[in-house]
């Protein structure tokens, strides 16, 4: 057990439980009130390190804990016993009751988290949390800020996010997460290549109303999603915002889907084109589109669930177009010129253009203002 006094003359013990890394217990628990179930990130540093604080009775270091796990042969068909390690914090009461109405709760509405003892202090347990997380949190509540480091990990950020979010404490962290966001931004996923690691940067960005960011994120999982996005972590994402991007995405597919259909209509009757040679010339250019993007089912759920908006909208704009001329076969022998339609006319490729245009107005990612988490 590691022992924390954040308030030596506390009368509150909150006990954190949670699993070693590579503990068969490692994964989430239920009643959990976070998602994160990770070891403590070593690789902080506070600007002043903290003093060794009083252990607990009977204390056993959590790093000891750690190596044990890993020199324990396992044994053929004996599961790994779950090994679960507690931080206990001494904190204030009314530091917990003034940054948090769940604290609150918790602390005077005789919730099953908070009991009393006979030492007159009151007792929370928690579980789940990730430990270092917990403590930058419980420092910032307690103004304890000397303590804590001015660069910390994605992970340790992710963990602050999500306890932010559960006791609703974002004013004590209100100064500090943009250092720690401006640190980690060039860490921002630029793909999908880690569904898990946007679903991360959206939850934080959330969380410490980074609007830009947000929408810069959010942008990415429009363009670069293949098929339903799913918070399959059950991260503490509001589904309203997972719902919108996918919902953008649908719309966006939908479009071209109705667009490329009406269009092939037209051409098959030669409402559109200057001549058949031009209808025809452009509905099998339509048609070979449509078979890429699989748009020639009853439904564009193909579309959606095999490719990504930035692939759809690179296809459209890549098209090949043939070469066509209607001048003579001696000249069409010295130069090939690509066929246009006289007047104006709308055509396969200016309706293309124009749908393109639309959809990049559209993949611009969200608007915070929509989902804002609390007022930073």
């Amino acid at each position: 057990m590691v022992y924390h006094v954040i308030d030596p003359a506390g009368d509150v013990v909150l006990t954190l439980e949670w699993p070693t890394a590579g503990s068969s217990a490692s994964s989430n628990t239920d009643n959990s009130p976070t998602h994160s179930t990770c070891s403590p990130d070593e690789s902080e540093e506070s600007e002043s390190p903290r003093s060794p604080e009083p252990e607990a009775p009977g204390p056993v270091e959590a790093e000891h804990n750690v190596e044990a796990v890993h020199n324990v042969e396992q044994q053929p068909g004996v599961s790994e016993p779950p090994i679960r390690l507690f931080s206990t914090f001494r904190l204030s009461s009314r530091h917990l009751i003034l940054a948090s109405t769940v604290f609150e709760a918790a602390l005077k509405g005789g919730w099953q988290e908070g009991n009393g003892s006979n030492n007159g202090d009151l007792h929370i347990s928690v579980r789940g949390f990730h430990p270092k997380a917990l403590e930058i949190v419980l420092d910032a509540i307690h103004g304890q800020y000397r303590w804590i480091p001015k660069t910390i990990s994605l992970e340790t950020l992710l963990g602050v996010a999500t306890i932010v979010h559960h006791y609703g404490v974002h004013e004590p962290l209100q100064l500090l997460a943009p250092i720690w966001i401006d640190h980690l931004s060039e860490h921002l996923p630029q793909n999908m290549e880690s569904e898990k690691l946007v679903l991360q940067w959206i939850l934080i960005l959330w969380v410490f109303n980074d609007a830009g960011r947000f929408t810069q994120v959010t942008q990415v999982a429009m363009r670069y999603a293949i098929g339903e996005l799913k918070n399959k972590a059950s991260m503490p994402i509001p589904p309203q915002i997972l719902d919108a991007i996918n919902q953008r995405r649908k719309e966006m597919i939908e479009k071209i889907f109705v667009n490329f259909h009406a269009l092939k209509d037209d051409l098959i009757d030669n409402a559109k084109g200057c001549s058949i040679a031009c209808s025809t010339l452009q509905l099998g250019v339509l048609v070979r589109t449509m078979s890429m993007l699989m748009l020639f089912n009853d439904t564009s759920e193909d579309c959606f669930s095999f490719y990504y908006a930035a692939d759809i909208i690179q296809t459209i704009e890549f098209i090949k177009w043939p070469y066509f001329c209607e001048k003579g076969e001696e000249r069409y022998a010295r130069s090939r010129e690509v066929h246009v339609c006289p007047h104006n006319e709308p055509t396969f490729r200016s309706e293309c253009e124009a749908l393109v245009d639309e959809i990049e107005r559209r993949m611009t990612g969200l608007d915070l203002g929509g989902f804002v988490s609390s007022a930073l």
